[in-house]
């Protein structure tokens, strides 16, 4: 039996540990994102509940560098209205490729996740983000939203990884058959998190796309940093069934390179 069979036999820790466990090594174990508070909360938060019918949105909110994250109604997500993105490259070594159009910051069970107008997600299908544009930036997108629900715990978990990961026969039947505990993160933990600042790809043809998001720090354990500095954090995307879905091989999931700048990377503004 593999590491990802065994996830559903740990009681004591949720189903997605195994997946998300690389991209905390430079954290020293803590489920955390990098500029997360020290301070640590000791109550887990009440699962969120999510299709709730709602739509539109709430008073917005901020992260720690100021930038907006629009709160909706429905706490599983909006979907906004999309455009035609118009020329821009994509699958080029040679260039950057185009940043995806109208990014916002939105938040979905008190995390951070990726919304745009020109590449998805479309729909909100109960607790999950669907609809991302056949490209390189919808894959940017899907790989971050897919990751952050699959950090959910219970049910929303246990969706994800059935319906937006690709895994092998024994996983499924362990999924079928199991439910997937709840997740352990309060509410404060999770709205701690902040979204990347942009996304690089490493690989890149029609139906797969393996990038590395940018992920800013405000401090480590010395305290606050002197010079900005952004952690890496790597995934693979399989087009499969007309949407993006994760890998979950061992060799997804990669993190810890430290950039010293954004060369390289293609850059959002929120």
């Amino acid at each position: 039996m593999n590491s990802k069979q065994k996830w559903l036999i740990g009681g004591a820790i949720t189903l997605v540990v195994v997946l998300i466990a690389a991209a905390f090594a430079w954290l020293g174990g803590d489920d955390t994102e990098p500029d997360a508070p020290t301070a640590q909360p000791t109550t887990p938060a009440a699962p969120t509940q999510g299709n709730n019918g709602g739509t539109g949105f709430a008073d917005p909110a901020t992260d720690t560098f100021g930038r907006k994250i629009y709160v909706p109604n429905n706490p599983a997500g909006q979907s906004l209205p999309q455009r035609d993105p118009g020329a821009r490259v994509e699958c080029d070594p040679g260039q950057l490729p185009t940043a995806q159009g109208g990014m916002t910051i939105q938040r979905n069970f008190d995390m951070v996740m990726l919304y745009s107008e020109t590449d998805g997600p479309t729909r909100v299908d109960g607790d999950l983000a669907r609809g991302y544009s056949h490209s390189p930036q919808g894959a940017a997108l899907a790989a971050w939203n897919i990751w952050h629900r699959m950090r959910e715990g219970g049910d929303v978990t246990k969706q994800v990884l059935l319906e937006q990961t690709v895994h092998d026969a024994a996983l499924q039947k362990e999924l079928e058959t199991n439910p997937v505990p709840p997740g352990l993160r309060t509410v404060e933990q999770k709205r701690s998190m902040v979204a990347p600042d942009g996304f690089r790809i490493l690989s890149c043809d029609d139906d797969f796309v393996v990038l590395e998001y940018a992920v800013r720090q405000i401090a480590d354990e010395n305290g606050a940093l002197a010079a900005p500095r952004w952690v890496g954090m790597q995934w693979s995307m399989l087009w499969r069934d007309g949407d993006w879905k994760m890998q979950t091989a061992d060799d997804s999931g990669k993190s810890g390179a430290v950039h010293t700048t954004l060369d390289g990377f293609t850059t959002w503004q929120f």
